[in-house]
């Protein structure tokens, strides 16, 4: 793999430095989304001040119209959107604690599922 295999996953946490990461669409979806599924492929909890998805009406986030939190786990982590609304942007972020080492949380995939 190239880049020491880096080009497959995203990764969040700092050396001895709290961070915040985020992830976050660039369009709006057109449809409401019920759930967005984040797949962590590793994880230290111990290393989260919070782990959160934001669905808001801009792109900015400026206006946020809900708020949802997590503890994270390894593998799926579903977060579900009490009021799927249409046409809204998305973000999860990663609020993290300085560690040991770097990279306490590894993104590997992000999925959107639609309700009618």
């Amino acid at each position: 793999t190239k880049n020491g295999g880096w080009d497959d996953y995203i990764r969040a946490g700092r050396k001895n430095t709290a961070s915040v990461a985020s992830v976050s669409t660039v369009a709006p979806f057109a449809k409401k989304i019920g759930t967005v599924t984040v797949n962590l492929s590793a994880v230290t909890a111990a290393n989260f001040n919070s782990f959160k998805l934001y669905v808001a009406s801009d792109a900015a986030f400026e206006n946020v119209l809900e708020e949802v939190s997590l503890t994270p786990a390894k593998n799926d982590n579903v977060f579900t959107v009490a009021t799927p609304t249409a046409n809204c942007y998305y973000k999860v972020e990663f609020d993290m604690k300085g560690g040991s080492g770097n990279g306490f949380a590894s993104l590997h995939s992000i999925a959107f599922a639609e309700v009618a």
